[in-house]
């Protein structure tokens, strides 16, 4: 958590010690590190679309709601 946002890190990044970069004047803008190497930009959470995933003991996801009915995509597009 950054300023009071969530951010998704690569799955990669599980259990390993990391660097999180970012300005004060672009919080938004965060770069996650690990062992001197960039793994990019962090993408913010997007709360809406997370509460509507429900996941089981092993991590499996499933699709509940509206985007069972649209083929499964989370955000929109084609």
């Amino acid at each position: 958590m950054v300023n009071r946002r969530l951010y998704e890190a690569p799955v990669a990044l599980i259990g390993k010690r990391v660097e999180i970069l970012y300005h004060e004047d672009t919080p938004e803008q965060v770069e996650i590190r690990s062992q001197g190497e960039s793994y990019g930009l962090l993408r913010q959470v997007d709360l809406h679309v997370n509460s509507r995933v429900k996941r089981d003991k092993n991590g499996q996801v499933e699709l509940t709601g509206d985007n069972v009915a649209n083929g499964g995509q989370l955000w929109g597009g084609n």
